[in-house]
């Protein structure tokens, strides 16, 4: 029968080897990896194999034949090798300058080489007549030498000013406590060493994870913005030197086609390292390299989640690159857009599910059918919908379809914009009407620019880039058609899409 004391060195040497063993095949199964990665990779398994020492003292299996002196020496051996590692990575990913942090990693090899070899060849230890282990001066030499390793790695974490650092603060002074509580022979009974380094694994993991995941969209950033600056630049010429407008004009072609090529070719980068993030942690999640803590798997879930918004975000850019690039390609064919809305209607009753908020579809009888690609209308009215989704905080969200005839640049069924708005004819008409937070008049002129929102405080608020409505309207029009909106601040807003009724559909209808 086990004790409560035996459980629980079971229990955290289990968990410290799950969280080790999840972290090197995280960070080996990366297409890139740098020293940084390798070094991490080492740590994690200096830990497991620290942990796993751990487990086989608690078991007590007869089966394995290692003696205490064994156990106990690689114990050490483990312990030192882990110190050194994290003292690595701390000093390669933060770069400290000065010649003592130099100093220390030149002459930091030997010393836990001197180290291993006291482990090994000196006796670190007395064995007690009741099987209780006290440290002699060289095992104390041994855990001294860890933690002074450990405690400059906090040293160089705790002075350097780059935005990691606090994270491997807190991994460090874990890692210290962690060989500090060693120490004393009634701390050495409880497992807290094994406590400690699954924190300290957790923190020093979840900040090189972040920056892997987060540092090409940063990089990315700040290309679009050198790149944006580039072409605002262009415009202030051309609006002040007319003499030279002929010239700025082929610059301008020039550098939209260099935009579109960077925006392609950085896309693609991205997108392999991104899937493969997405595929491990959906991994991760799904617990195939074994169980995750509660917090370990909420970071997994957000790495995962920000992932799949990295690349819709990157499909957006890719989708805008092309329709001005004239890349766009439309598979026309006659369809009835009841089918478009029909497979849209189960998604956004979940969605408005999850928000308290009402969702209904109202489609008029006889529709007629439409030509184009379906597949970029119901794109267009997905990015309608997700937009009223994410600005409505109560009431409800209304998608409905009819169709207008136009004469005289007028029609008798529904109120235009202006005369003339739409010419004369047949029009389908969808429309997503929300109860959300409006736009007011001074910025529905810009609503469907690129990268643009009502105001800023709406992205700081409800987050996006400014691309759907611009997308939205685009693919509109490669049909023919135009989106126009009706709203005011506070009052909700409604959306209206109108596609031409086109001759050729109509005819195919008929037949």
């Amino acid at each position: 029968m086990l004790t409560f004391l035996e459980l629980t060195h079971i229990l955290l040497n289990l968990l410290a080897l799950s969280v080790a063993v999840g972290w090197v095949f995280a960070f080996a199964l990366q297409p890139q990896r740098d020293l940084i990665a390798y070094l991490f990779i080492g740590f994690c398994a200096m830990a497991a194999g620290w942990a796993l020492v751990g487990l086989i003292e608690a078991a007590r299996d007869p089966g394995i034949a290692l003696s205490v002196e064994t156990l106990v020496g690689l114990r050490l051996g483990f312990m030192l090798l882990t110190a050194l590692l994290l003292y690595y990575v701390v000093v390669f990913y933060l770069v400290p300058g000065g010649r003592i942090a130099g100093l220390l990693t030149t002459v930091s090899p030997f010393l836990f080489v001197g180290g291993l070899l006291l482990v090994w060849l000196a006796d670190p230890y007395t064995l007690n007549a009741d099987g209780s282990l006290t440290l002699n001066p060289v095992g104390y030499a041994c855990v001294a030498l860890a933690v002074l390793y450990s405690g400059l790695a906090l040293w160089v974490a705790l002075s350097s000013d780059h935005p990691a650092s606090n994270q491997l603060v807190g991994a460090a002074f874990l890692l210290v406590v962690a060989y500090t509580v060693f120490l004393p022979d009634a701390l050495r009974e409880w497992p807290l060493d094994r406590a400690l380094l699954v924190a300290a694994m957790i923190a020093t993991g979840s900040t090189l994870f972040r920056a892997r995941i987060f540092g090409p969209l940063q990089h990315l950033n700040e290309e679009l913005q050198t790149t944006n600056r580039g072409l605002q630049q262009v415009i202030n010429d051309l609006a002040t030197e007319k003499n030279r407008a002929e010239d700025l004009n082929r610059e301008l072609k020039l550098a939209n086609q260099y935009k579109s090529e960077f925006l392609a070719n950085i896309s693609h980068e991205l997108r392999t390292p991104l899937n493969s993030i997405l595929g491990y942690s959906d991994l991760l999640r799904n617990g195939v390299y074994g169980g995750l803590t509660d917090k370990q798997n909420d970071r997994v879930h957000k790495i995962y989640e920000n992932g799949r918004s990295l690349l819709d975000l990157i499909s957006d850019i890719l989708d805008l690159n092309k329709i001005d690039a004239g890349k766009m390609e439309l598979h026309v064919r006659t369809f009835d857009i009841s089918g478009v809305i029909a497979e849209l209607e189960p998604i956004y009753q979940a969605a408005t599910a999850d928000k308290g908020l009402s969702f209904a579809v109202q489609v008029a009888d006889e529709m007629p059918q439409l030509y184009g690609d379906s597949g970029r209308i119901q794109q267009a009215l997905n990015n309608l919908l997700e937009n009223a989704v994410k600005f409505t905080r109560e009431g409800g969200i209304t998608l409905s379809a009819s169709y207008i005839t136009v004469t005289n640049g007028m029609s008798a069924d529904l109120p235009l914009p202006a005369t003339g708005w739409l010419r004369d004819g047949r029009w389908a008409v969808l429309a997503v009407k929300d109860t959300g937070i409006g736009i007011s008049p001074e910025h529905q002129s810009r609503i469907f620019d690129d990268f643009s929102q009502a105001d800023g405080s709406r992205t700081r608020e409800f987050g996006g880039t400014g691309l759907g409505l611009a997308i939205c309207r685009r693919l509109v029009e490669m049909h023919s058609g135009t989106v126009w909106l009706s709203s005011a601040a506070g009052q909700g807003s409604t959306f209206f899409v109108a596609l031409p009724v086109s001759a050729k559909a109509q005819q195919t209808a008929d037949s």
